[in-house]
């Protein structure tokens, strides 16, 4: 037996051989169409033959086409460093060779990303968590649309079996940024304060167009840039996360509204300070835009802080609980 074991070993060496540097392409490529993202990235490790050959767009734009649809959490970071962007910060554009996008470098940019944190670190979170209040600043159009007040509704005045349990009434600083103090899943304590671009009465009747106001920004003049208030930067300057409330129904007409107040509100704050740009839909079988596409709707590469999308249903509070728990883990 010995003796048949050694004669085959030669030929299986030679096959091996011949597989991974002779192999036809076309052989190659029917083999690697069965792959899934994770297979691919083991065989582009063989050689630079097989690099090649399986980073080749004909794989990868389908997969990420299919794929994206069903990430419901992406994040900037990856093994714990902010992924770093091309230089015009284009998400659908990163990567360009011969004029045509590198569509494998926009799926492994994209791709979510499940953090491993060792027992030390997690030992200090849960310390962390008992101890510390964490003031997170929640703001965006997806809190103002009409008909939106689940979340704040959760958050002001828990129910039962709620994620948030209320610890009492936050007063900020001259009313800005004012509001609760809460506890979230018993793990970690939350100072949780809105900032609305408009009064009520406004927020609700309001259009689309019908945007700025004088309660979080300043235009000097008529047709010029607007400017953060400075009692709203030095607010927002003292909270440890950012929570961005965006509307992720298929429908919505404010995308522009969103993206310029997001840049320009966040810009006030410290690049450490991470995000959390919550994409929300009222109920789960509301049709909504996909993670992978908001974050080009709101420009999120362009970001060099800390940030994740995360998919959040408003009458389950699926995906917020998660989305919190990352943020406070990135203060």
């Amino acid at each position: 037996m010995e003796l048949e074991m050694n004669s085959i070993g030669p030929d299986y060496n030679g096959a091996k051989q011949f597989l991974g540097n002779y192999c036809p392409i076309n052989v190659l490529e029917r083999i690697f169409s069965y792959l899934l993202p994770k297979e691919l990235c083991v065989c582009a490790q063989v050689n630079s033959y097989w690099n090649v050959v399986s980073s080749q767009n004909i794989f990868w734009k389908p997969l990420l086409l299919e794929g994206k649809k069903n990430w419901n959490q992406i994040t900037n970071l990856k093994n714990g460093k902010i992924e770093q962007q091309s230089e015009n910060g284009d998400a659908s554009s990163n990567i360009v060779e011969n004029g045509e996008k590198n569509y494998k470098h926009i799926y492994l940019s994209y791709k979510p990303e499940k953090e491993i944190t060792g027992l030390a670190t997690r030992t200090f979170q849960l310390f962390a968590s008992v101890t510390r209040r964490y003031k997170l600043a929640l703001f965006g159009s997806g809190l103002e649309k009409p008909g939106a007040k689940r979340i704040a509704q959760s958050i002001l005045s828990p129910i039962p079996g709620s994620i948030f349990t209320s610890n009492g009434f936050h007063p900020g600083n001259n009313g800005v940024a004012s509001g609760v103090c809460v506890r979230m899943s018993d793990r970690y304590n939350l100072i949780i304060s809105f900032f609305y671009s408009n009064s009520r009465r406004i927020r609700e009747n309001r259009l689309s167009g019908e945007h700025y106001s004088s309660i979080l920004f300043d235009q000097k003049e008529e047709g010029g840039p607007f400017e953060v208030k400075p009692n709203i930067k030095q607010a927002l300057q003292g909270m440890d996360g950012l929570v961005y409330v965006v509307s992720g129904e298929s429908d919505n007409s404010w995308t522009a509204v969103d993206k310029n107040d997001l840049h320009l509100l966040q810009s006030v704050c410290d690049e450490k300070v991470p995000l959390l740009v919550a994409n929300t839909v009222a109920s789960a079988d509301r049709q909504r835009i996909a993670c992978a596409d908001m974050i080009d709707v709101l420009d999120l590469k362009r970001l060099s802080r800390p940030w994740m999308i995360s998919d959040v249903v408003e009458s389950s509070l699926s995906g917020l609980e998660e989305g919190i728990t990352w943020l406070v883990k990135h203060c």
